[in-house]
């Protein structure tokens, strides 16, 4: 029996019938098609499909880089699809951090320098915020590197960094968009087990966009996307196949495949009466 005094978590993303269409010329590319999902706070969530897909276009949507053409994100209670450029500026600023695939690190910056780099745009004092910046790449790892550039470390490290500037205005949400996919297996592993950790050890949301297999099957909950659409959520090892897969054939049940072969044959020259 469940045990009725375990709360539900409050989601934290709320995506409602979302649309995206892209124009090309006199062609329009239907990149999402009324896509509803919710996700809860503190849960780490892989986004998956092939090229094409739209799980890129769907992380775009609801991380507040881009509005749907049509339909509504709620993210952390506030309707942004409703917001002002202005307001969506500061979300992205003060409620979700982005981890990238290229890292996107200020080259002739210090990894010290770019974790402080979000902290600066928002304001924070300089005695804070170079606090805060040892702090979080202790945190990462690399406290003995604050003051290496980008290209004094390895694509690993430099991923480290990236993570470390993401948390820098502690934000709910952390948004990684395909975050192994330039590096090795073993970096991979690495960056996997420290955003494994984030979410566990300090109630981190975690959504990442990936086609790696490898990086989904370690994450809470995988949502696969086809042609703009879920066609597939796996959660705790348990699927939800959506309208879009086909169901398999019904086999013949063993009883009636035994009652076909058990059934006599006629005799020749027909049945004898019991007497």
């Amino acid at each position: 029996m469940a045990d009725r005094n375990v709360e539900k978590k409050k989601p934290v993303i709320i995506a409602s019938h979302i649309t995206k269409e892209y124009r090309l010329g006199k062609v329009i590319v239907h990149a999402l098609r009324d896509l509803s999902v919710e996700v809860e706070e503190g849960s780490f969530v892989a986004i998956m499909g092939p090229s094409g897909s739209g799980k890129s276009t769907l992380l775009h949507m609801i991380s507040a880089l881009d509005r749907p053409t049509s339909g509504q994100v709620i993210l952390e209670d506030e309707d942004i699809t409703a917001a002002s450029d202005r307001r969506l500026a500061r979300v992205r600023s003060k409620q979700v951090g982005f981890v990238f695939q290229f890292f996107n690190l200020f080259p002739t910056m210090s990894a010290q320098d770019n974790v402080e780099f979000p902290m600066m745009i928002a304001n924070m004092p300089g005695s804070k915020r170079r606090k805060r910046a040892k702090e979080l790449l202790e945190l990462v790892g690399l406290g003995d590197r604050r003051h290496h550039t980008p290209g004094e470390l390895s694509g690993g490290q430099r991923q480290r960094v990236a993570i470390a500037r993401s948390l820098a205005n502690d934000p709910p949400v952390v948004f990684c968009d395909e975050p192994t996919g330039n590096l090795d297996s073993t970096a991979s592993k690495e960056i996997m087990e420290l955003l494994h950790r984030l979410c566990k050890e300090q109630g981190k949301t975690i959504v990442i966009v990936t086609h790696d297999p490898a990086v989904g099957a370690v994450t809470d909950r995988m949502i696969e996307l086809c042609d703009g659409q879920i066609c597939k959520d796996v959660k705790n090892g348990k699927g939800e196949k959506h309208d879009k897969e086909e169901k398999p054939a019904k086999k013949r049940s063993k009883r009636k495949r035994s009652a076909i072969k058990k059934t006599p044959k006629k005799a020749k020259g027909g049945e004898k009466n019991a007497e």
